[in-house]
């Protein structure tokens, strides 16, 4: 399906590679845009002559080396920009993923056709990068990343949106499969066990919850793979050439590009000397390298409370330390000079970035907005877990995890996760909250008394204490006003629950005898409850079922494709999956959707609603906290460490 003549053979390393300016008068020949510097085609003409292998490529479209159909269509209804670039019919998915995962296998080839006929052997890592990253901070080493974890997968451990950054990663050999393989992963359509094991919520059964970017899918598939993800701390970010040529991504491309006299802007460091820094596409990357330099001079511990974004223009340091900084970050000579990296700096560095990432976070509310949260359970899930690792090294994070719980419960009060968490939290020594934790306890056995770790927790508060009160709830819950709103949005989901099952009871009382037309109103109003809350492949199975076993009896049967009300049921659903009016699922198809869409058997089944409800917090319930595995105690002389896993 590769388009001829699009790219050369990669696994050949020919004598010589273009020069910088040979590559500048290709691209110009094929009208490739590009604000790219002259030194940086000199770097990229660098690469090429020293690569064991190389591919430069100029037209090799990805969704050119799809089939038309096939089992990678299952993954066009997840949605998020994890199939940037993803293009059929009018619409196309932002981003440049698919692009990637391309790169990715092309590499991954090359890699291992060069062990098999040069090495003779394996190698022992494997490193992916970006190749606009600016270093400012040398690299720790590969020699001190596996002395320190030899098992993991190394990535920045910032800008990852609590999931795995993927613009740098450091991999071990026998983990590449899990980290590279991911175009074989979405052509065979296998892409689907990851999302059901991982984030079954996402695009199911609403259509555009729990957004999946490139970060989330890689944290996804190395999860399932068993690998362990170990942060790096802050050291490089992505450059770019602030412009207002808004045809060149490598300006302000998608987004932005912030120039260094805005990030520093109110600094005493001379505004000509930035002006010759350029840009970055993401300012809060710089912020977190200056944390990485703090802590490698000694300017800031992991233990200190101080931490301020360079560009938030509280710092003393903004005025005083930054020049002597932005010396040692962008060096005349280019010779960065910082002190030896090791074990102890390293997860230091690695530690302060990850109090600044969930410091930013909190103060924007993120996950604290009940009716946002309804959509991210997992991602808000991931947070929380954040911040209770770092509660146990810094006591004062409980208090915000605390938080994290409460909207949690009020925004998804029928899932049972939801009360464990909180519960979770709440029993911890160092808020002093036992009865609250009963109280949610409770509320977590009355939704699954079977449950072992709510009996378990529920009997453990219980011991030798009095039944918890009315007032202990609102003290769980952060006061009477979200009880209140908590009984409110239980109210609010158990009505939907009530409508579904409703429509559903229609169907069957109606459709008995035969297929009537009262039988196809009530499956045209089972889909179009559907449709109204976002289940578009569940109204997808209703159009497949009326599509091929359905039709009106009488003297003159009408077959659906005749009959206008099925016409008209089809042609809103089509809208709604192919112009939807956010871009997260651009470029997927009706036809996508009813590849395997439910049969008769499951939408009129309890079980399959119940387990659809059990992925979204959109007026959904889930009764098995599939999410909590287990809760593991531990002791220490200061206080009672607490994990949920």
């Amino acid at each position: 399906g590769r388009r001829e003549g699009a790219c050369g053979d990669f696994r050949v390393k020919f004598p010589s590679r273009p020069s910088a300016q040979e590559l500048q008068t290709l691209a110009g020949q094929l009208d490739v845009r590009s604000s790219s510097l002259a030194r940086e085609w000199d770097v990229l003409a660098g690469f090429l002559e020293g690569a064991v292998a190389s591919k430069l490529t100029w037209h090799d479209w990805p969704m050119e080396l799809l089939p038309a159909s096939g089992p990678w269509q299952k993954a066009t209804k997840r949605p998020g920009n994890w199939l940037g670039s993803l293009a059929r019919g009018t619409k196309k998915r932002p981003g440049s993923a698919l692009a990637q995962y391309r790169s990715f296998q092309d590499c991954t080839e090359a890699v291992q056709w060069h062990e098999r006929n040069v090495l003779h052997h394996e190698y022992s890592y494997v490193v992916a990068s970006r190749w606009d990253l600016q270093w400012l901070i040398p690299f720790p080493g590969l020699p001190l990343l596996q002395s320190t974890d030899p098992d993991a997968v190394w990535v920045p451990g910032t800008q990852g949106d609590f999931y795995a950054n993927d613009r740098f990663a450091a991999v071990p050999r026998r983990h590449a499969a899990a980290y590279f393989g991911v175009w074989q992963l979405i052509v065979s359509g296998r892409s689907e066990e990851v999302f059901n094991e991982q984030l079954p919520g996402s695009g199911l059964p609403v259509y555009d919850a729990e957004n999946v970017n490139t970060e989330t899918f890689l944290w996804a598939r190395l999860a399932r793979a068993g690998v362990r993800v170990t942060g790096l701390p802050a050291l490089a970010y992505v450059h770019c050439a602030p412009s207002q040529d808004l045809t060149s991504l490598r300006t302000l491309g998608y987004w932005s590009c912030t120039s260094f006299s805005q990030i520093l802007g109110g600094s005493n460091v001379r505004p000509e000397f930035l002006a010759t820094l350029g840009g970055a596409k993401y300012p809060r990357e710089f912020n977190a390298i200056v944390m990485t330099d703090n802590v490698l001079n000694g300017i800031l511990h992991a233990e200190d409370d101080d931490l301020v974004e360079v560009s938030s223009g509280t710092s003393a340091d903004r005025q005083t330390g930054m020049p002597q900084r932005m010396t040692r970050l962008f060096p005349r000579d280019s010779v960065q000079r910082q002190p030896e990296w090791t074990q102890e700096n390293l997860m230091a560095a690695s530690f302060v970035g990850t109090q600044l990432e969930i410091s930013r976070h909190l103060k924007e509310k993120d996950c604290l907005v009940p009716a946002e949260m309804k959509s991210s359970l997992v991602r808000c899930r991931r947070f929380l877990r954040v911040v209770l690792s770092l509660a146990t090294l810094r006591g004062e994070f409980y208090e915000d995890a605390l938080e994290l719980a409460r909207a949690r419960v009020i925004a998804a009060p029928l899932h049972l996760e939801s009360w464990l968490w909180l519960t979770l939290v709440l029993m911890h020594p160092y808020l002093k909250m036992q009865a609250a934790a009963a109280a949610s306890a409770r509320q977590a056995l009355a939704l699954n008394g079977g449950h072992t770790c709510a009996q378990s927790m529920h009997a453990m508060l219980l011991q030798d204490r009095p039944a918890p009160t009315l007032q202990d709830l609102d003290e769980a819950l952060g006061g009477p006003n979200a009880t209140r709103a908590s009984q409110a949005a239980r109210r609010q989901v158990t009505r939907r629950l009530k409508r579904r099952r409703a429509a559903r009871a229609r169907v069957v009382g109606s459709c008995v005898a035969a297929r009537s037309s009262p039988c196809l109103d009530a499956w045209l109003a089972f889909g179009s409850l559907f449709m109204h809350e976002g289940w578009l492949s569940a109204a997808a199975g209703v159009l497949a079922l009326l599509r091929a076993d359905f039709w009106v009896e009488g003297e003159e049967a009408t077959r659906p494709e005749e009959d206008p009300r099925v016409l008209a049921f089809e042609a809103k659903l089509r809208r709604a999956v192919e112009q939807p009016e956010g871009w997260a699922t651009w470029g997927a198809s009706l036809e996508d959707h009813l590849l395997d869409a439910p049969g008769r058997s499951d939408l009129l089944d309890e079980g399959w609603l119940r387990g659809q409800e059990a992925r979204t917090g959109q007026g959904g319930r889930d009764l098995q906290a599939a999410g909590i595995r287990n809760v593991v105690f531990s002791y220490s002389p200061a206080w009672q460490r607490m994990v949920a896993v």
